[in-house]
């Protein structure tokens, strides 16, 4: 049988059933961009809060930076003391570049680190991440 040979209410059975398997479609999409909504959120959330802290060999100095490399903290041990003003500079300039390093490595972690769940996973083997 042919469609217009088809008694209407098949046409109308046919429509409904499409138009819910639409609806069904919908809802699991809808979904899915909740989920998808909620994932960056967290990481956002994470990202925005992470810091990375990089220490001198001998303790002198301590740089904390973000993960954009921003600097949100300095620490200066005693032995700075003893050391020249060209020293510590440079000492200083050493440890940001190391921190900034580790949370451009961190940075790269936390977004391959998103599991299927949706929720962010802590990335492994990070010591001075916080």
């Amino acid at each position: 049988m042919d469609i217009a040979e088809r008694p209407h209410y098949e046409s109308l059975s046919e429509d409904a059933i499409a138009t819910s398997e639409l609806e069904a479609r919908l809802r699991e999409l809808t979904g899915r961009l909740g989920t998808l909504r909620r994932r960056v959120e967290s990481a956002g959330s994470l990202v925005r809060s992470a810091t990375v802290e990089a220490e001198s060999a001998g303790g002198e100095v301590t740089v904390t930076v973000d993960l954009a490399g921003a600097v949100v903290g300095i620490r200066f041990g005693p032995a700075i003391r003893a050391m020249r003003e060209s020293d510590l500079a440079a000492t200083v300039v050493a440890v940001y570049g190391q921190a900034v390093a580790q949370a451009s490595r961190l940075a790269a972690d936390l977004a391959a680190a998103v599991d299927e769940s949706g929720e962010p996973a802590c990335p492994r083997g990070r010591a001075g991440a916080h």
